[in-house]
């Protein structure tokens, strides 16, 4: 038996060079994340309620031109929050 053959290395794909608006355009995007992060980390104090933290980073991030584009996704495959659907039960 001769040597082993190794695999031909596939063809890359081409890199696709992005414009100035498509770049001008992530840059706003992630700073507007960032915003909205940094305010929601404001926010997360004892006695909020998360509700109200989504509510006023969609607020920030409308005021900011964004959108959300997960808001109101429900996957299908991941059960609620069970504290958000149900009282807590208290130890018998």
């Amino acid at each position: 038996m001769g040597p082993a053959r190794r695999p031909t290395p596939a063809t890359p794909p081409p890199i696709e060079l992005r414009t100035r608006e498509q770049m001008d355009s992530v840059a706003r995007a992630g700073a507007a994340v960032a915003q909205g992060l940094a305010l929601a980390r404001s926010l997360c104090v004892e006695g909020s309620r998360p509700a109200d933290i989504a509510r006023s980073v969609r607020e920030c991030l409308e005021a900011l031109g964004a959108r959300p584009v997960l808001l109101g996704y429900r996957s299908g495959t991941a059960p609620p929050c069970p504290a958000s659907t149900r009282r807590a039960r208290r130890p018998r």
